[in-house]
């Protein structure tokens, strides 16, 4: 009760996430991370803002950029 899942399913794959915040790795998901929400977890909000704008840039990517940053052929670079 009280647990929500919020999806990034445009290759949330690609989403680098070195607090390991995400979920999905543990259960070999291919295409998609997710946050799970609950009373007891605090995830600031600037963290959860930040995933979904680099998700959504992926997604603005056009299909084959996205494939060659899954083959490691190219490299996401913040522009901040």
């Amino acid at each position: 009760e009280g647990i929500e899942d919020l999806a990034l399913t445009t290759n949330g794959v690609l989403l680098a996430d070195p607090d390991r915040l995400l979920h999905g790795a543990e259960e070999r998901l291919k295409q998609f991370r997710y946050f799970t929400f609950a009373p007891q977890l605090d995830i600031d909000e600037d963290v959860i803002v930040d995933f979904l704008r680099r998700s959504a840039d992926l997604a603005l990517l056009p299909r084959a950029a996205r494939r060659a940053l899954e083959a490691g052929a190219l490299e996401v670079v913040e522009t901040d």
